[in-house]
Formats: C-alpha cells, sequence, structure tokens
C-alpha cells in the first residue's frame, strides 16, 4: 500500500508543515523509484499547483500594495486622477479592501468641492 511508502509518509509530512516544495522533491523520488505511478504523479501535480497559486497569491499582494501606495502618494498630492487609477488597479486585485474604497469615494468628493470652489470663483469674479 502507498501508506506503507516511506517517501510517500514524507511527501504527506512535508504537506502538513506546509513544506511544499520539499512534498515536490518526495514526490519525484518516488516516481524514481516507481516511474508512472498515477497517484505520486497526481499528488505531486496538486502540490505544483499549490505552489504556483501561493506564489501568484504573492505577487498579487505585493502588485495591490504597491498600487495603494502610489495611489496614498497621489491623494497626498492631490492628483486625482493618478490616485484614482492607482486605488482602481488596487481594487480589481481586491475588490472587498474597504480603505481602497473609501479612497475612491474620498476622491469623487474632494473633486466636487473643488467644482464647486471653481462656481463660487468665477460668480465671484464676474461682479
Amino acid at each position: 500500500s502507498h501508506d506503507r511508502n516511506p517517501t510517500e509518509y514524507q511527501s504527506r509530512t512535508r504537506l502538513d508543515r506546509k513544506e511544499y516544495q520539499k512534498a515536490v522533491q518526495y514526490y519525484d523520488t518516488a516516481l524514481v523509484m516507481v516511474p508512472r505511478d498515477s497517484i505520486t504523479t497526481v499528488r505531486r501535480n496538486e502540490v505544483v499547483k499549490i505552489i504556483e497559486d501561493l506564489k501568484k497569491e504573492e505577487d498579487n499582494k505585493k502588485e495591490f500594495d504597491r498600487l495603494k501606495t502610489a495611489g496614498d502618494l497621489a491623494f497626498a498630492d492631490k492628483k486625482w486622477n493618478d490616485a484614482e487609477t492607482n486605488y482602481l488597479g488596487a481594487q480589481k486585485i481586491t475588490p472587498t479592501d474597504a480603505y481602497v474604497k473609501s479612497q475612491i469615494g474620498k476622491i469623487a468628493a474632494e473633486r466636487q468641492k473643488e467644482q464647486e470652489s471653481a462656481k463660487t470663483n468665477r460668480h465671484t469674479i464676474k461682479r
């Protein structure tokens, strides 16, 4: 049985510890000993997929943080278009982020204030 296979045991132990790269190495070792073992091949491929998904998740988090920071810098400089572009990019990655959603709302409010201020200034100048 596969459960008595020491390499299989090592693979499962590594998975339990979330040591995915080591688990793949153990599966590769098992496949050298028993080439074309379909169960080992499937399990190995599942672990490779986990590794790829975790990498993608990490890359997305880095990109989200980069966009959010760029949005914050533009917001501080009152560059509403740049801020909005960056926040919208961050929102595509993490649609549920409350902070980003709030900042997008603040940009709309700031633009509204600027428009009202411009109208007031035009009326004042005409008098």
